[in-house]
């Protein structure tokens, strides 16, 4: 159960370290206050760019790709993503929404946070094969968000007659650091993993810390950038985005990796890996987007805090389960 506790750990002291910071910041140091946004960006490139860039590169180049039916991982993944918007956008629609509703809610159905408290607990639970795995899995996370989830998001912040810039959703596809650093990290280590060069020992203990150091800083980022507005008035909004996210695309992504025969090579582990990656809260993104295109905030922020908090009951249900 150590292994539970740390991950709990983990979350909580990140985030509340964040906020923390942020509320010091604004009530003692005006300069500091002013640097929060430009500091978040910062952190999360070097958690982005750096650890998780750097620990993917060194699972890869560890894993065993003996099963073609890794392959497939990506094809979940994008899958779920993708299943979790428009699921998002029913419970709009049916629910009476208004336009910039419908953009928020579209976007925390498809925003998971499949990086930061994803990457820390198949890592925490499954170690780093396991990371390697999930990594695969959200492989095109950036790509869904930037190329079809953003340019949605502005689409609905605007009247009836915007359009989407499909010309500019592929070109920042094609120039995304984050996706850019995620192809070479895996090509890289592809490389070396089929070229049989063996990984030297020392780097197995870089990547035992590369994960947890980098999703603490993406944790104290999204502390810093947490604004709670008011639960109650969207609080089943948020259950409902919820069900979404812990019942519905974990069922359709285990059955669906079942079926394409994850759960018989290597011990079940792409299996649970595909059900740990499927059963994640809303995605900070889902606030940032909301925030940029003036959406609805407080319904990005009442989603966002009502699936994290469900994480308590949520997470130990997942180490029962794998393990």
């Amino acid at each position: 159960m150590h292994q539970l506790a740390i991950t709990f750990f983990i979350i909580i002291a990140g985030i509340s370290s964040g906020v923390a910071i942020r509320h010091w910041a604004r009530h003692r140091h005006e300069r500091l206050s002013a640097a929060i946004p430009r500091i978040r960006k910062r952190l999360q490139k070097i958690s982005l760019l750096g650890f998780f860039s750097l620990a993917f590169f060194l699972a890869v180049w560890n894993l065993s790709f003996k099963e073609t039916a890794l392959i497939v991982l990506p094809i979940i993944g994008t899958s779920i993503y993708l299943i979790g918007g428009l699921l998002g956008y029913l419970i709009a629609v049916t629910g009476g929404s208004n336009r910039r509703q419908r953009g928020t809610l579209l976007c925390c159905g498809a925003m998971t946070n499949t990086g930061a408290l994803g990457g820390l607990i198949v890592y925490v639970f499954l170690g780093e094969i396991g990371f390697g795995l999930l990594m695969l899995y959200k492989l095109f996370e950036d790509a869904i968000y930037y190329g079809i989830m953003f340019p949605l998001a502005k689409y609905f912040s605007q009247d009836t007659s915007a359009t989407i810039d499909i010309g500019g959703s592929l070109k920042g596809i094609v120039t995304d650091p984050l996706i850019v650093v995620s192809l070479l990290a895996l090509g890289s280590g592809a490389v070396l993993n089929l070229g049989d060069i063996p990984r030297p020992e020392f780097l197995g203990v870089v990547s035992a810390v590369c994960v947890p150091v980098g999703t603490s800083l993406l944790l104290i980022s999204i502390g810093l950038g947490l604004e709670v507005g008011s639960l109650r008035r969207h609080f089943t909004a948020g259950l409902k985005i919820a069900a979404v996210k812990f019942l519905c695309l974990p069922l359709v992504a285990f059955f669906c990796a079942w079926l394409l025969g994850l759960g018989a090579i290597a011990d079940e582990l792409p299996l649970h890996v595909v059900l740990i990656a499927s059963s994640m809260p809303v995605g900070f993104n889902g606030i940032v987007v909301s925030s940029i295109y003036d959406l609805d905030l407080d319904l990005a922020n009442t989603c966002w805090l009502v699936s994290t908090s469900l994480l308590v009951i949520v997470l130990p249900w997942l180490f029962y389960l794998v393990q």
